[in-house]
């Protein structure tokens, strides 16, 4: 990659959080969609980011509303561990 050819001001760059080891640092956990999609499978998206920063909050927000306690009942649901 050419450091140079970085995003200019206010230029929306596409990315996609991917699966990584416990413990990375988010910019080193971002790829673009095509290396993503090109990788065969190798990088899977990491759908736990996705929900806990873009899909919980709103819901949560919503949910409050009827009382209901929605990110308890997030972690309260069975996972299937990859």
């Amino acid at each position: 990659r050419d450091p140079r050819a970085g995003a200019l001001y206010n230029e929306r760059v596409a990315y996609v959080v991917v699966c990584g080891p416990p413990g990375s640092r988010l910019v080193d956990l971002v790829a673009e969609p095509s290396e993503v999609l090109a990788s065969g499978g190798r990088l899977r998206v990491n759908a736990m980011y996705y929900i806990n920063k873009a899909l919980l909050p709103p819901l949560e927000r919503l949910f409050s509303l009827l009382g209901a306690d929605l990110r308890r009942w997030f972690l309260a649901m069975p996972r299937v561990h990859r």
